[in-house]
């Protein structure tokens, strides 16, 4: 089952600076759904925004090449292109180092992915980025982050199913703290602890973990798909 980077979601900040039509739970609920078209049409309406805005722009694109990079969209590089121009406007003004290292690391991940040139070297970066930004903030974007990094770079270039677990298991651990009701990136770190069981030939412990998850979450169609593939 090849999934790369299908879900690989940030968090997210308020959106009362935009359009009336989109809030968390629109953004929330087409994760839930798996389809994140209302991701590409809000970043498309934004492509230029002011710098204040500009970390919840690069949030989105985050989340949204994750996505798309799988689809193998027709407008991937544009979109590839305005996230890396994103990220060294952001880079220009104030900015979280943390943040911004994140940030390269997943342009380094989807230009893999969009541009089919898979080389030692960005997944080498997209590690060190991963690895960085946990040293300037060792918070839960960043060891999200740095877990999806461990999870999809391969084991040649450093790539590791038990670390990526380490890390989204910390993650979660700080996601399950916050009291935010439509929290995607909680759900989108616990589809790939999941992953992580299973790749590690824990599929027992997966199973109950899953279940776990859907009695909570009955809707979100990622796990729900891969408690199907292992039943």
């Amino acid at each position: 089952m090849k999934k790369f980077l299908a879900y690989l979601i940030a968090a997210v900040m308020p959106l009362s600076a935009f359009a009336t039509d989109y809030n968390q739970e629109t953004f929330y609920k087409a994760f839930v759904k798996g389809d994140l078209t209302p991701w590409h049409d809000f970043i498309a309406e934004h492509s230029t925004i002011s710098a204040d805005s500009l970390p919840l722009l690069l949030d989105l694109e985050y989340n949204y090449l994750a996505w798309a990079s799988n689809q193998k969209l027709s407008d991937n590089l544009l979109r590839l292109g305005l996230f890396k121009r994103h990220i060294n406007q952001y880079e220009q003004s104030e900015h979280n180092e943390s943040d911004l290292l994140a940030f390269r690391s997943a342009a380094n991940v989807y230009s893999l992915s969009i541009l089919e040139k898979p080389t030692l070297t960005n997944n080498l970066q997209a590690l060190t980025f991963a690895n960085d930004a946990c040293k300037k903030n060792p918070g839960t974007r960043a060891l999200m982050h740095r877990g999806f990094i461990y999870f999809y770079v391969p084991s040649y270039a450093g790539g590791s199913k038990e670390k990526a677990l380490l890390y989204l298991r910390q993650a979660e651990k700080k996601y399950l703290k916050s009291k935010d009701d439509y929290n995607w990136n909680l759900l989108n770190t616990q589809q790939h602890i999941a992953q992580c069981l299973i790749k590690l030939g824990r599929t027992n412990e997966a199973k109950t973990y899953i279940k776990r998850i859907l009695k909570q979450h009955p809707d979100f169609v990622f796990l729900k798909q891969l408690l199907e593939d292992l039943e």
